[in-house]
């Protein structure tokens, strides 16, 4: 018999998302492979909001989720949801780090908080117009965006079928059949 450990997605987001997530930033190294899983999770959240099955490769969804996942983290990145903005969380700062590994760096600086615990940096601009993103505060509007999805999911503001199907299965390899070919 094989053992499953299925998780819904309110299960996935506590568990890994919000949790495994809060490890990863606390990790003293590696900021930027931080920032590269921060950015992939505002378009989960935002997956998490529509009728479309998760893998769905409707064209143009993945802009719509991610506008969907940014809506979600408040007022103070409204200004950076379109592409006619100055500075595009999605032309700007998604989309080259999905698929060229890299951000704008002529439009944004990526920061940690190390040594400037006090200063509010997070989506100001420095002198040469670039805006920074402070992955410690990035991530706790992240982390404040999925508790308020939690509870508009358990609240049934989203009554989405995709919601309560497992979203996350972790199988025992040992109780597995391996088929070589």
């Amino acid at each position: 018999m094989i053992t499953e450990h299925k998780q819904d997605v309110v299960d996935f987001i506590r568990s890994v998302f919000l949790s495994e997530m809060c490890e990863l930033v606390s990790y003293k190294e590696a900021p930027y492979i931080k920032f590269l899983i921060l950015i992939q999770g505002i378009e989960f959240l935002g997956a998490c909001q529509d009728s479309k099955p998760f893998d769905s490769e409707e064209r143009g969804l993945s802009k719509k989720r991610f506008r969907q996942g940014m809506l979600l983290l408040g007022k103070k990145y409204q200004g950076f949801l379109d592409d006619e903005s100055e500075i595009s969380f999605y032309r700007d700062f998604r989309c080259p780090m999905i698929h060229q590994f890299k951000h704008n760096q002529s439009k944004i600086t990526l920061a940690t908080r190390d040594g400037v615990n006090d200063q509010e940096l997070h989506l100001k601009k420095n002198e040469k117009g670039q805006m920074y993103i402070v992955l410690e505060d990035f991530y706790a509007d992240i982390e404040q965006a999925a508790f308020n999805l939690i509870r508009k999911i358990e609240a049934g503001e989203y009554t989405l079928e995709k919601l309560s199907e497992p979203y996350l299965t972790v199988q025992k390899i040992a109780e597995m059949q391996i088929i070589s070919s």
